[in-house]
């Protein structure tokens, strides 16, 4: 196989491999009757639910564990998820490839408004109205933050665009260093 392209070919044909045997072993999905899905990887028994954390090792009540890739000018909403009276919401998230990127807080409302423009438009938008946290993150380090927040629905939105926040992307050609941004919004301190 050619080595043609910095070893592209072979990224590619490792990368679909893994994907078909990925996607071999199948996925479970359940849906009950109020309209809940769930998904789990490979077969879930009958009667079963896929295994899903909800507390984290310090006890914190784990609202999502997940990774998400966000390239240069691209964004990721996450959410929205709901802070319940009397809780605060705790980031913790550690990027990967890119130098920084930034984590932006905003409510339902602001988050809804700006994945609109975002999903509509050709060109990224600041925030439309002043976020609750924004603040960047840059690589390697573990980044962790806890807010008093009013209750309420809110987005997370990791953000590699220079359009919004303090961070912007590296400017050169050919230089799509994505974000690899793995983290947890849990509830508590």
């Amino acid at each position: 196989m050619p080595f043609g392209g910095g070893g592209q070919n072979v990224a590619n044909s490792l990368g679909a491999q893994i994907l078909k045997g990925e996607i071999a072993k199948g996925f479970t999905v359940i849906r009950a009757a109020n309209g809940d899905v769930e998904f789990g990887l490979g077969v879930v028994e009958k009667g079963s639910h896929p295994t899903s954390p909800k507390l984290a090792a310090n006890g914190k009540n784990v609202l999502l564990n997940d990774r998400s890739e966000v390239h240069q000018n691209q964004r990721d909403f996450v959410g929205p998820i709901e802070i319940p009276d009397g809780d605060k919401l705790s980031i913790t998230l550690q990027i990967d490839g890119a130098p920084a990127i930034d984590v932006i807080v905003v409510p339902r409302s602001t988050g809804e408004a700006w994945l609109q423009q975002y999903t509509t438009q050709a060109v990224t938008t600041p925030p439309p109205a002043i976020p609750m946290l924004d603040e960047p993150v840059y690589s390697g380090a573990i980044w962790r933050r806890t807010l008093s927040i009013p209750p309420g629905l809110y987005y997370v939105v990791l953000d590699n665009t220079s359009t919004a926040g303090r961070t912007a992307p590296t400017g050169f050609a050919k230089d799509d260093r994505a974000a690899l941004v793995s983290y947890t919004l849990a509830l508590g301190d």
